[in-house]
């Protein structure tokens, strides 16, 4: 058996040499007495019936008769259709009559001898070339008279060439073998010829024969790409170029009209039955197999193998898989209307239900349904749904069908909240979800649901809508209801007392046993007043602790974290933010994990991981799409992009991202206490971008947001220090010293070491240069031990850069060599200039008079080790080595070097080697 897998091509042969030799040789091969059969396959529009046509015309210039049929969709039922094409061709008319008139009474079996022995005596007078053309649309009929006819091959000269769409041999099938083995036929007597699509270059010889289209090889290549190389479609559409050139015209939407143009008229002259078959492929091809289609498509006058053969061969369907045109589907079902449509998306789920498939492919096809009142059909929905929870927008359509279902008022309360948390709406959408997952009965589980609701709306920025819910709900609740309730009333009303309601208590700050939400919100309030720290932590620690029962609720839980960040607690703040995360990410809740994110990111960026901060807020957006966000959340998450770009020392990024709110992420001024993150953050873009009067407005407006809810405790934002530094670059001292004044009694009274160190860190920077010194070194060692890594390594440089100022250099390279290693271990890249600037100030200061001597006399003073060892140090040699040498531990020399740096007045290796250095090279830069 031959196989020629060669190219296709169109009516000017293009890339068909090798098949048109082949069969030109079978020709021959049937002039002289030889029989043989060919089959050439290709999906439609390669070509297959130019081929026939090629073959026709060269055996009609020989002596050969020839006799050609074809299948066609009208005749595929029709018995004997394409006998009858043939019989009405033979060259003797007398039997061409009497065959026909034999065929018309219908009253012939399928092997009867008077069907095919006339074509046997044709051939014995002269060879017969027979041509089938779309023998995949052949009657059973006919193909069991072609069967027989082809047993017969060895005793007459019979060249049977037959077409069809698909692979390998389609016409047959499995039966392929029987009639080749059955006819004598030598098994190599058999060729199969494959019609590829064009190559480019098939494709470009076309274009230049048809002279039609802009003809270069940009041309070329579209075309090539939007016909896949069908020589069909590359012909229509250079046709279209030919005779209605229209100027900028697009390969690509002249193929898609061609392709859409053939597939409207193969669906135009479909019977009812098989279209009925192709609308259940397009529901449910890709799930059930042709078979089990069966119940969806109807009484069939075909057999199912039969059908499936018809639609693969016109190339509406592909032999595997869904359709090959995803426009096929759109076509296919747009003649339904739309409740027929529902009704077969219906049946197709209730059969994919009943043959076990699993429950996420049910629900996608019950997604086109109507509703079914079943509970098999609200589990799929519902499994479906919390599968996809906290992907981008994959669970709230099956949320959505869900709830047309008949539902409890429960039930549909409760389905109804999770479309709200799941769902990427706009704000106000979400909000109006919420507000009505919550306004139903009042049964206790449905009070649940309510408070949920009310959490998520805190948690989405929407305290008002929250604080109506909330309103009017404590008559009759349960104590342990009544703290939660409470709980998210003292956050939704944003103020530091807990503003008492109807049934609802102020925070009561002095309880010892709160429930969990009640302590996160409890302990939340009491940061922001700015008092008694330690009650804040322990408030926070109740509400994140599991062993006190936990909670469901996210507001509070961010709230203890939100607490546990202002007392200096990052680790548990860390891990109670984690928490919540992954509670959120569970549930389907993005607007929390949203939260929880942009929370965590401010907290890796306080504790100097910036590629931490700049991963949750990539992951934060990834979760959940910008432009869904509320509005508070988005301009804190610019904040935090604005506080990364500084960290990295990117202006260019930290002005993109403010230059952001001119297009509309923060169009009108801020209410919620969010927006001033993103305030804060403003101003220090133009405070270090030397713009003192912006700064000012920024941090005032910040502040203005802050204490309109009485909230006072510096250690949220410290705008009243830097507002200061703001106008101590105006020009107004006075009011500096005020801002700075106040701040400093408010940092004293909540006594955290972030909060007084920044006090101190801004008024060094805000006050007279005579106390910088002082207050600069007081907030290197408040900060040196808080969370506050980056404002820590600005403190050391302010300091450093204030004594060299003062002219006062001792203890200066220490301080570099510190923020060096700082700036390297958390790539602070925007403060790397700093230190080498510093650095190389530091190595022009001139040398007091006589220090050499006095460290030679010190040095002297020593032991002959500890000499040793400061010369190995000023050497540049490290511990180990220096261990190495004396023959002692690595610690033993770690002692010693404590006690050299005692007797000298330095504070580390780089002080002590500046010390004895005689080179200005000698500082060299730390990072």
């Amino acid at each position: 058996m031959t196989v020629l897998a060669g190219t296709s091509g169109t009516d000017l042969l293009a890339e068909r040499v090798s098949e048109t030799a082949l069969l030109t040789g079978l020709l021959t091969e049937l002039e002289q007495g030889n029989s043989g059969i060919a089959v050439v396959t290709g999906l439609p529009g390669t070509g297959r019936t130019s081929l026939l046509s090629l073959l026709a015309t060269r055996g009609k210039d020989r002596p050969i008769q020839v006799l050609s049929a074809r299948g066609s969709l009208t005749e595929s039922a029709l018995r004997f259709g394409v006998v009858s094409q043939l019989a009405s061709a033979l060259p003797d008319r007398t039997v061409a009559r009497a065959l026909g008139e034999l065929l018309a009474t219908g009253a012939l079996d399928e092997g009867s001898p008077e069907l095919w022995h006339p074509f046997v005596e044709a051939a014995r007078r002269r060879p017969v070339l027979l041509l089938l053309d779309d023998a995949h649309l052949m009657d059973d009929s006919s193909k069991a008279w072609l069967g027989a006819l082809l047993r017969r091959l060895w005793q007459v000269p019979l060249l049977v060439v037959i077409t069809g769409a698909g692979v390998v041999l389609p016409f047959f099938d499995q039966e392929t073998a029987e009639p080749w083995q059955l006819s004598g036929l030598n098994w190599h007597a058999t060729h199969v010829v494959r019609l590829r699509p064009l190559s480019r270059s098939g494709v470009a010889e076309v274009v230049r024969a048809h002279g039609a289209g802009p003809g270069g090889e940009d041309f070329v290549t579209e075309l090539h790409a939007a016909t896949g190389g069908n020589p069909a479609l590359v012909r229509v559409v250079l046709d279209h170029c030919r005779t209605d050139p229209e100027p900028g015209a697009r390969p690509d939407r002249l193929a898609a009209d061609a392709r859409r143009d053939q597939m409207l008229g193969l669906l135009g002259r479909l019977p009812d039955d098989l279209r009925r078959l192709l609308r259940a492929f397009v529901v449910a091809g890709h799930l059930l197999s042709p078979e089990q289609l069966g119940p969806l498509a109807g009484r069939q006058t075909l057999s199912p193998a039969r059908a499936w053969r018809v639609l693969v061969g016109i190339g509406l369907v592909p032999g595997r898989g869904r359709c090959a045109d995803p426009g096929i589907a759109t076509w296919v079902l747009a003649g339904m209307t739309r409740a027929e449509r529902a009704e077969l998306y219906g049946a197709a789920a209730e059969l994919a239900h009943r043959c076990a498939l699993p429950e996420e492919d049910v629900a996608r096809l019950l997604l086109g349904a109507g509703p079914t009142g079943t509970r098999w059909a609200l589990d799929a929905l519902l499994t479906a749904a919390r599968s996809a929870a906290g992907q981008a927008g994959e669970a709230a359509p099956y949320y959505r069908r869900a709830l047309r279902e008949p539902l409890a008022d429960t039930t549909r309360a409760q389905l109804t909240l999770e479309l709200a948390a799941a769902d990427g709406a706009a704000p106000h959408t979400g909000e109006v979800r919420l507000a009505r997952a919550a306004l139903t009965a009042t049964t206790d589980r449905l009070l649940c649901e309510r408070l949920a609701a009310a959490d998520l709306l805190v948690t989405r920025c929407a305290p008002e809508r929250a604080a109506g819910l909330l309103t009017g709900l404590a008559a009759g609740t349960d104590a342990p209801d009544l703290g939660s309730l409470a709980a998210l009333h003292w956050l939704a009303t944003d103020s530091p007392d807990g503003v008492p309601a109807v049934g609802i208590p102020a925070a009561a700050y002095a309880e010892d046993r709160l429930d969990p939400d009640r302590a996160g919100a409890a302990a939340w309030l009491t940061a922001t007043r700015g008092t008694d720290p330690r009650r804040a932590r322990k408030l926070a620690r109740v509400a994140l602790s599991p062993g006190r029962g936990g909670t469901r609720l996210y507001a509070p839980r961010i709230a203890a974290a939100w607490t546990l960040m202002a007392t200096d607690d990052p680790l548990e703040a860390a891990e109670g933010l984690d928490g919540v995360l992954a509670d959120a990410r569970r549930r389907g809740s993005r607007a929390a994990a949203a939260l929880a994110l942009l929370s965590r990111g401010r907290l890796s960026l306080r504790r100097g991981r910036v590629p931490a901060a700049e991963a949750d807020a990539e992951a934060a957006i990834e979760g959940y799409p910008l432009t869904r966000w509320p509005p508070p959340m988005a301009r804190a998450l610019l904040g935090l992009r604005i506080l990364l770009g500084l960290a990295r020392g990117d202006r260019d990024a930290a002005e993109r991202a403010a230059a952001t709110l001119a297009r509309g992420t923060a169009a009108r001024r801020g209410r919620h206490h969010l927006d001033t993150q993103l305030l804060f953050a403003r101003g220090l873009l133009d405070w270090t971008g030397q713009r003192p009067q912006a700064a000012l407005h920024h941090f005032q407006e910040c502040g203005r947001i802050l204490l309109s809810r009485g909230w006072v405790n510096p250690a949220l934002l410290p705008w009243r220090s830097l507002a200061g530094v703001a106008q101590r670059d105006l020009g107004h001292p006075e009011a500096a010293e005020e801002l700075v004044t106040a701040e400093w009694e408010l940092a004293r009274a909540w006594g955290t070491r972030t909060a007084t160190g920044l006090t101190h860190l801004f008024a060094g920077i805000a006050l007279p240069a005579g106390s910088a010194s002082f207050r600069l070194t007081r907030a290197v060692e408040s900060l040196r031990d808080s969370p506050e890594r980056i404002w820590y390594v600005t403190a050391v440089l302010r300091l450093a850069e204030a004594q060299l100022d003062a002219g006062q250099p001792a203890g200066v390279s220490g301080l570099l060599h510190e923020a060096g290693r700082l700036v390297k271990a958390y790539r602070l890249d925007g403060q790397s200039a700093r230190v080498r600037d510093l650095t190389a100030r530091l190595a022009a200061q001139p040398r007091p008079a006589g220090s050499a001597q006095r460290a030679d006399r010190k040095r002297q003073a020593l032991s002959e080790t500890s000499a040793q060892v400061v010369d190995m140090v000023v050497q540049g040699l490290p511990n180990a080595e220096i261990a190495r040498r004396l023959t002692v531990g690595k610690r033993a020399v770690e002692v010693r070097l404590t006690r050299i740096y005692r007797h000298f007045g330095v504070t580390g290796r780089a002080e002590l080697r500046a010390l004895f250095a005689l080179e200005d090279g000698e500082f060299g830069t730390p990072c």
